[in-house]
């Protein structure tokens, strides 16, 4: 069918149906939905000491976004008195496609997003998350020490230009608690939350 063909057919039919027809043909035009693409599943390393509370960790499927990260309370574990330390580490590739921009421009606007709260007695939260390569998205650390009962939290996001190509997102959460103290990501608190968007 050729364009002089497609603009008779046009002329001969009322608007409602060349709307309608032009509507069904625009649904149909291939068009990507995001310039980030999630490869595969999260990488994860969950490790306990001292009769930590094993953290709980949901959104690692193939197609879940975002992660979320419960390291649990100490005060409802035996021995709550002990030394104890959890440390998780999640890694997810992912791939920025050249949608916008043409050349070595080529890449998408990509917003990284962690939030939580703790509270922690005689303890220490560290949150890092790390895109590699950087390429100017820079993720600045929380880090968080009280000796006597406090909340830690954040909500942060940042977001920057990534041009086309391989990534890797690092997460590491390392919670440590001193003899006789506590921390609580789950019962007063809020998990950790991490997510990727194209923007």
């Amino acid at each position: 069918m050729n364009l002089s063909s497609v603009l008779s057919w046009c002329r001969q039919q009322s608007w409602k149906n060349v709307a309608g027809t032009s509507l069904a043909l625009l649904m149909l035009t291939a068009v990507p939905a995001s310039a980030l693409v999630l490869n595969g599943t999260w990488s994860i390393v969950n490790r306990q000491s001292g009769g930590a509370p094993r953290a709980i960790i949901t959104g690692d499927g193939a197609d879940e976004n975002p992660l979320t990260v419960d390291m649990g309370d100490t005060r409802l574990v035996a021995n709550p008195s002990r030394t104890m330390t959890s440390v998780v580490v999640a890694r997810r590739t992912f791939r920025v496609e050249p949608l916008s921009g043409t050349g070595r421009n080529a890449g998408e606007q990509i917003e990284f997003a962690r939030s939580f709260s703790t509270d922690v007695n005689g303890g220490t939260v560290v949150v890092s998350s790390t895109i590699i390569p950087p390429r100017g998205l820079r993720i600045s650390p929380f880090v968080g020490t009280s000796r006597a009962s406090r909340s830690f939290g954040e909500n942060k996001a940042v977001n920057r230009f990534l041009k086309a190509g391989n990534y890797t997102l690092l997460v590491t959460i390392t919670y440590v608690k001193r003899k006789g103290g506590f921390w609580d990501n789950s019962t007063s608190g809020s998990p950790h939350s991490f997510s990727l968007a194209s923007i």
